[in-house]
C-alpha cells in the first residue's frame, strides 16, 4: 500500500482495487474485492460477447446495509460506477465505431471532440438534474419543473421544425426550377389530404384528384399547373394554351 500510493503512484489496474479496497476495511467499511472479466464487446451480427484476456480485471464492492453489496470501479478511464449488461449491448457498438472513426482522425481533434462530446454530456446531465430537483421543493417547484420542461419540449419542436424547413429548403434549390414548383405544389396537396401515391404517375394523380377540385373552387386550386397539364391531356390541347386561358 504505501508503494502503491506514496513511491510509485500507480501501479496494475487489479492494484487501485485493491488499494481502495484495504482503505475501506482499514475505516471499518465493510469492503471486498471482486475479480472477474467485463463484459467485453457486444457483437450485434451474432448476438454474443467477445470477451478477451485485456478485459479481466477486479473491481471494489462496498456493502450498504439494507441494500446489499454494490460494485465501484477505482481504475482509472474506468466509470465509477459499471454500467450495465445492457447499457452495454447499446454502447458498445457506438463505442467501436467512434474507436474506428478517431483512429483516422489526428490525435488533437480526437481529443477535442471527445471534450466536446463530454462538455455535451455534463451539461445534459446537469440540466436533467436541475430539473429533477425542481420537483422536490413542492407545489412551487412542481409547476417550475413543468413549466421548464414544457418550455425546453416547445424549443426542440421549434428547432426541429426549422432544421427540417431549412433542409427542405435547401433541397429544393439543388432541384431544377420545374422539378422544385412541381414537390411544392405536392407537399401543399399532402398538406391538403390529396398525398401522392409513389406508384402513381403525376397525370394519374392528376386525374385522381381532379374531382376533388370543382371549377367553383378558388382558382389558385383550379389553375394548379398539374390540374392544367390534366385537363390539357383529357382535351387533347397542349398546356400552353390553357394556361393563357387561364
Amino acid at each position: 500500500m504505501e508503494a502503491f500510493l506514496f513511491r510509485y503512484q500507480g501501479g496494475y489496474p487489479d492494484h487501485f482495487s485493491t488499494a481502495l479496497t484495504i482503505m475501506l476495511r482499514s475505516v471499518g467499511i465493510p469492503a471486498r474485492l471482486a475479480a472477474g472479466f467485463g463484459p467485453g464487446e457486444y457483437n450485434p451480427f451474432t448476438g454474443f460477447y467477445v470477451v478477451r484476456n485485456t478485459d479481466a480485471y477486479g473491481v471494489t464492492e462496498v456493502l450498504f446495509p439494507g441494500y446489499g453489496w454494490f460494485a465501484f470501479d477505482p481504475i482509472p478511464g474506468h466509470e465509477v460506477v459499471p454500467p450495465s449488461i445492457e447499457d452495454y449491448r447499446v454502447f458498445s457498438v457506438l463505442r467501436q465505431f467512434w474507436n474506428w472513426v478517431a483512429g483516422w482522425l489526428p490525435s488533437p481533434v480526437a481529443g477535442l471532440i471527445n471534450q466536446l462530446f463530454g462538455w455535451i454530456a455534463g451539461s445534459l446531465g446537469g440540466l436533467i438534474r436541475w430539473v429533477v430537483s425542481l420537483f422536490a421543493r413542492g407545489w412551487i417547484g412542481l409547476l417550475l419543473g413543468l413549466a421548464v420542461v414544457t418550455g425546453l419540449g416547445f424549443l426542440g419542436w421549434l428547432s426541429w421544425n426549422g432544421w427540417r424547413a431549412l433542409r427542405y429548403r435547401y433541397w429544393l434549390a439543388q432541384l431544377p426550377p420545374m422539378e422544385a414548383i412541381y414537390q411544392q405544389m405536392l407537399q401543399g396537396l399532402a398538406i391538403q389530404g390529396f398525398r401522392k401515391p409513389v406508384a402513381q404517375t403525376p397525370l394519374e394523380y392528376a386525374r385522381q384528384i381532379r374531382p376533388h377540385h370543382p371549377p367553383d373552387r378558388p382558382p389558385r386550386l383550379r389553375k394548379s399547373p398539374l390540374l392544367m397539364w390534366a385537363g390539357a391531356m383529357e382535351g387533347d390541347r397542349q398546356p400552353d394554351s390553357i394556361a393563357s386561358e387561364a
